[in-house]
């Protein structure tokens, strides 16, 4: 039942993202310029306030139901949400933050984590850290982002930061693909992992290129802007399942490397 309804919550808050993300659609035109522009319409707003306000009601009875870490993340997520007010890139960090946390609720609530750990030895020490780094990395990727959709800084350090991302993510993610294809929780973990980063590369490709294309506010823009949202919620999911996996199946060695 608590998986169960932490799954539902974990699609309920993406959703939210989603419309968030339509509705606060503010991406410049032209990288450098100040004009931004996103009409939005009112019947779509409320419906965007109150399904937040159905999210923050059910992650807390969540939270105190499961009583974990993860659950308690979750609600400090909710009341960062609530205090940040107009604070347009705090409210845009922490929503991927509130649904990653509902999703790790969803992960230690299910029948395969509760069945226990299957422990693998850790050849490569660095490994379990990156695992760690990753969640973090994301974060400020996200902040970085919403800095710049919201009009608030350039895009270089967006870039700049997204390619230590990346390169992070692919270093954890195929070695441990490769060095554990028959784990039934750290393969799925990475793979999954793999595969979001690697289309939220190809979605800010999008974004950037619209763009360079069109000087003003289009569908084009505002669908790719949200769609490279969206991914980049499930982007931050994705690496805390996979650091989760990470922290609890690797056994570190004392003489690995």
């Amino acid at each position: 039942m608590k998986n169960r309804l932490a799954i539902v919550l974990a699609i309920l808050s993406l959703t939210v993202i989603v419309l968030g993300a339509y509705l606060t659609s503010e991406i410049r035109p032209m990288p450098g310029t100040a004009a931004a522009s996103t009409v939005t319409a009112p019947a779509l707003d409320q419906t965007h306030r109150v399904a937040g306000y159905a999210v923050a009601a059910l992650t807390i009875g969540l939270a105190i139901s499961v009583s974990n870490l993860a659950g308690w993340i979750a609600v400090a997520a909710v009341v960062a949400e609530v205090f940040s007010g107009n604070m347009a890139v705090v409210h845009a960090i922490m929503a991927p933050v509130l649904f990653a946390a509902i999703v790790a609720v969803a992960v230690v609530t299910s029948s395969s984590w509760l069945a226990g750990p299957k422990p693998v030895a850790s050849e490569w020490n660095p490994l379990r850290t990156l695992g760690m780094l990753a969640p973090i990395l994301v974060v400020i990727q996200i902040g970085l982002g919403a800095g710049f959709r919201h009009n608030s800084m350039g895009v270089i350090s967006h870039i700049m930061n997204a390619l230590i991302v990346l390169a992070i993510i692919l270093v954890a993610g195929v070695f441990v693909v490769r060095q554990y294809p028959e784990h039934d929780s750290l393969k799925p973990a990475a793979l999954t992992l793999l595969i979001v980063a690697g289309v939220q590369v190809l979605l800010g490709f999008a974004v950037y290129l619209v763009l360079l294309m069109s000087q003003d506010n289009n569908e084009g823009l505002v669908i790719t802007g949200v769609l490279h949202v969206t991914n980049g919620a499930l982007t931050l999911a994705a690496s805390v399942v996979l650091a989760m996996q990470m922290n609890r199946n690797l056994i570190q060695l004392s003489g690995a490397k």
